[in-house]
């Protein structure tokens, strides 16, 4: 598990799908393949991190085992799925079992579950104490022996004539890293690779294959706009794809559609799955001329008024003034006038919106609809189809 290994591929028969951050999101992955037409020589490849953050785990793990089986997918490893592995082969007496159980009592707070959860449920128990956990080790390490086994066996990268595919980045050009014996290559550091674009740009660097990560989702590229579709950056050859699906309540899984792996840049397609329930625009509007992104580590906001389903709050960093749904003040015992708070990630941004476009609901409040359309996230202030 803790070795570094590299995978090279050089053709392919037909279409590369591409996907990252799949967190557990079983329904997303298939949904976002039928979309996508996925079938006959297709090849998946899958940057990291298919479970944790969502509501079936289990059988993201073994769908993507059966088509690796089958030799129609690649799977790399992130770093979520490191950090399972080791939590499991670090849990060795009651004092390292209590911080793994508060970690479950966080995830069954949060999302309801977790991966260990639905392992122990396949197996009639639900964990409540140090000692059951502790117990329950040995139980799960030969129950889901396969699927820990096809985990630990895990490449860290993807090599080939054009890309270079890796969950979180690399730290060298590619001239230099894959110079660097695997056994001496940090690991860990490319799995949870967090801003690896700004350590690119940082470190002056420009590749000549494309890196395609993901990781870090790209909403967190741009503080402008909240734009959750897959980021070329042409200027350094980085490809991010990690759509959110699982780390932020308007996330989606994105999915690249390469024609042949060794196509050019320009060739790549992508579509998306967000499992958001659609509606029909009736009026027009136009785009915000400017607006903010709130992202993860820079939501601190006050709060100004509350209504019932918005809150009207200052952003601290920028000092805009918007409103938000009453629920993404993160801990509702804050919501409070006067009070500084923690907000879920979101947007002052108005969506450019033509009577008759399709748009995904994140939120109805009294003050808007926060949408998304194209895979852009905005708020729309007309009538839907459905208002009639």
């Amino acid at each position: 598990m803790e070795i570094f290994k590299t995978l090279y591929m050089n053709s392919s028969k037909s279409r590369v799908l591409v996907a990252s951050d799949i967190h557990g999101h079983y329904e997303y992955l298939l949904r976002a393949l039928d979309k996508a037409g996925f079938g006959g020589d297709d090849f998946l490849i899958v940057i990291g991190d298919m479970e944790e953050k969502g509501p079936d785990s289990l059988n993201v793990i073994r769908y993507l085992m059966k088509l690796c089986e089958e030799n129609r997918a690649t799977v790399l490893m992130g770093n979520v799925d490191y950090r399972f592995l080791w939590q499991l082969d670090n849990i060795t007496d009651i004092d390292s079992a209590k911080p793994f159980l508060d970690y479950l009592f966080y995830m069954r707070d949060w999302l309801g579950t977790s991966l260990f959860d639905e392992m122990a449920r396949e197996l009639g128990e639900v964990p409540r104490t140090a000692q059951e956990v502790l117990e329950l080790i040995g139980k799960v390490k030969t129950h889901f022996k396969a699927e820990l086994d096809f985990m630990r066996e895990l490449p860290t990268m993807l090599v080939t004539d054009k890309y270079i595919f890796i969950h979180g980045g690399i730290y060298e050009s590619e001239k230099e890293f894959l110079k660097i014996p695997d056994s001496e290559k940090n690991r860990y550091k490319c799995l949870k690779f967090d801003s690896f674009l700004d350590f690119v740009r940082e470190k002056g660097l420009k590749f000549e294959r494309n890196i395609i990560v993901g990781h870090w989702p790209v909403v967190n590229n741009n503080r402008e706009t909240r734009d959750m579709n897959p980021h070329f950056d042409n200027d350094i050859n980085v490809i991010s794809i990690d759509g959110g699906c699982g780390t932020n309540r308007d996330g989606q899984l994105n999915l690249l559609i390469m024609p042949n792996i060794n196509c050019d840049v320009n060739e790549i397609g992508h579509i998306y799955y967000d499992g958001l329930d659609t509606v029909i625009a009736l009026d027009s509007q136009s785009a915000s001329e400017t607006s903010v992104n709130i992202c993860w580590g820079d939501n601190d906001v006050r709060i100004l008024n509350i209504e019932e389903t918005a809150v009207e709050i200052e952003h601290i960093k920028s000092g805009r003034v918007f409103w938000i749904p009453t629920d993404y003040i993160w801990d509702q015992s804050k919501l409070s006038v006067g009070e500084i708070a923690e907000a879920s990630s979101c947007t002052d941004h108005r969506l450019e919106v033509n009577a008759g476009d399709e748009l995904s609901v994140i939120r109805k409040t009294n003050r808007g609809i926060l949408a998304k359309k194209n895979g852009i996230v905005g708020w729309y202030y007309g009538k839907i189809k459905n208002d009639i």
